[in-house]
């Protein structure tokens, strides 16, 4: 695992996107910051897992393996029904 360079205005924007959406989407504030942050983590080690909490899916209430087991929203997993959430 290596050290992840300082946050340049690009990754600061994304995490306070994300910390926000995950807030609307039901996350404490605390937890929210904290996925968010992990996440960028992720994209810099260009890991392809996902978190529910990110998806189209979750959002929508869609059928999801993961809707049933509201604790797992924030971890990281292969999922194959994953779907960015669309404008």
């Amino acid at each position: 695992m290596s050290a992840m360079p300082a946050w340049g205005d690009q990754q600061i924007a994304r995490f306070k996107y994300r910390a926000g959406l995950f807030q609307r989407r039901g996350m404490p504030p605390l937890a929210a910051e904290t996925l968010a942050d992990r996440l960028a983590f992720r994209d810099y080690e260009l890991d392809p897992r996902r978190a529910c909490v990110e998806c189209e899916n979750h959002q929508r209430g869609n059928t999801c393996h993961q809707r049933a087991q509201p604790a797992l929203v924030g971890q990281l997993i292969n999922c194959p029904k994953f779907s960015f959430q669309k404008p």
